[in-house]
């Protein structure tokens, strides 16, 4: 029963993963059901000890009759940030050509944002404090700006 086991752990990730789950996100009982309609008896078979073993395994925990992501799972899922959100903000001032002084267009990069994972989203205002104090942006007001340094660095 390992392969279907195994299946079905890699069934219950990845819906976490295609939807781009945190921690306490829970796969309720109807969820569970409608992955379970293209499960073959032995998979469907499986599903107890899977869940089991992601429980014993930290991945997920039970929660309200369902299987909730846990911060484990969250760091199983989803890969280090590195410097993702970083090229992804000064992207976004390289492709409006911005120079010296222009202000971060922020609406391209929250679209841009609404598909990254958990882990990028939480380092977005973490990273633009980084960029900040290593004196690639500046903050003016509500808004961001492109220092020299920055120019330099994007061009």
């Amino acid at each position: 029963m390992s392969n279907e086991t195994d299946f079905v752990k890699n069934e219950i990730l990845g819906n976490f993963f295609k939807s781009n789950s945190d921690v306490g996100h829970v796969l309720n009982e109807r969820m569970l059901f409608q992955m379970m309609i293209k499960w073959n008896p032995k998979q469907k078979d499986a599903l107890t000890l899977a869940a089991e073993e992601l429980v014993s395994d930290g991945v997920i925990e039970e929660k309200n009759g369902g299987l909730a992501l846990t911060q484990k799972g969250v760091d199983k899922l989803y890969p280090p940030v590195g410097s993702f959100v970083r090229d992804a903000i000064l992207s976004a001032f390289s492709e409006s050509q911005s120079r010296v002084g222009h202000v971060l267009n922020v609406r391209p990069l929250l679209h841009k944002s609404m598909n990254w994972n958990p882990k990028q989203k939480s380092a977005l205002e973490p990273t633009v404090e980084q960029l900040c104090t290593e004196g690639l942006m500046e903050k003016q007001g509500d808004n961001y700006a492109l220092t020299q340094k920055g120019y330099d660095a994007i061009y």
